[in-house]
């Protein structure tokens, strides 16, 4: 038995097959944690702090891709605790995979 939603929410799942995105009418939702298509690996919050750049999250329905879905809102988040990092540190190089 075939089973249709409306719209679902997914979570660090990795790539989902279109049969299963198009089981849901009006999409599924996926909160990124930085501001895609900036940032679009797991670490974007820390690449978001070390480059000295707001801290924003993008609301988004996914595609085969999870991450070049249209967009919904992306919010900028606000830190209220102390980051233990040394963000004076020059990050020039990155991993190549990210960009």
């Amino acid at each position: 038995m075939l089973k249709y939603y409306d719209l679902g929410i997914q979570g660090d799942t990795g790539i989902l097959k279109s049969d299963i995105i198009n089981k849901f009418n009006l999409g599924l939702i996926n909160f990124h944690p930085g501001d895609l298509p900036k940032y679009i690996d797991c670490s974007a919050q820390e690449w978001q702090l070390c480059e000295n750049n707001d801290i924003i999250s993008t609301y988004h329905l996914i595609d085969q891709w999870i991450v070049t879905g249209p967009v919904l809102a992306k919010p900028e988040l606000t830190l209220f605790i102390k980051i233990a990092m040394n963000l004076d540190r020059k990050y020039t190089k990155k991993p190549q995979f990210l960009r």
